[in-house]
């Protein structure tokens, strides 16, 4: 029985195989023989190897898997760096001319200074006379320190002048007292008591020094000679 099953179980798959046509062939005998065989099989011999009638069933093709891309991951560019702010060019309407001088300066106003202090002359006023420390001194800067030693109010006048100390005429506009040629600078009200001093800068020459209020030089006889060699 073995090799009877053996037998249809080939021509049943042959005849799968290659399928039924009309041009006989060795497939188509052996599929006949196969036919013949199972129509003298007997029932138990049947059920021993299946259905033989039914048709194989069909491959299942498993399908075929999806191919695995290989994925490269691509990074973004690198930001673009901007580029740097052009240099500013200064507006020619704007600048400066070069060519326009600055507007000059005044030239500032200056005050001499003072002279300093220099060769003291000690000067005392009486009610009837001056009195001097020093009745000739060197050219130069010269302080004469006055102090009233009278009763009333006197004053110093210093006058450059060739006239004599003794011949200066008087002043017809003010009756009293004399005009007051090559006037330098005087100390003038000096209560009874009081001290000043009177800075001059002197050259070589004649001097008179006084006191020319009213009476004073030509009454009190208040004039003396100073020279400054």
């Amino acid at each position: 029985m073995n090799g009877r099953m053996l037998t249809i179980g080939a021509a049943l798959l042959l005849a799968a195989a290659c399928g039924t046509t009309n041009a006989p062939s060795p497939t188509t005998t052996l599929a006949a023989r196969a036919t013949t065989a199972i129509a003298t099989m007997s029932p138990t011999e049947m059920a021993a190897m299946g259905s033989p009638t039914a048709a194989p069933a069909a491959a299942t093709v498993a399908p075929a898997a999806a191919p695995v891309l290989n994925v490269t991951t691509i990074a973004p560019p690198p930001a673009a760096t901007p580029p740097p702010a052009p240099a500013t060019t200064p507006d020619p309407t704007t600048a400066p001319d070069p060519t326009t001088a600055p507007a000059p300066m005044s030239a500032p106003v200056v005050t001499p200074a003072p002279p300093a202090p220099g060769t003291p002359v000690a000067v005392t006023l009486t009610d009837t006379s001056i009195r001097l420390s020093a009745t000739s001194v060197s050219a130069g800067a010269i302080t004469f320190t006055v102090r009233n030693g009278g009763t009333t109010s006197h004053e110093f006048v210093v006058l450059q002048t060739a006239i004599a100390q003794n011949a200066l005429p008087p002043d017809p506009a003010n009756p009293g007292t004399v005009v007051e040629p090559g006037f330098l600078g005087k100390v003038a009200n000096l209560a009874p008591g009081a001290t000043s001093s009177l800075t001059l800068t002197l050259g070589p020459g004649s001097y008179v020094l006084l006191c020319n209020l009213p009476a004073h030089y030509s009454a009190l006889g208040m004039h003396i000679a100073f020279s400054v060699r």
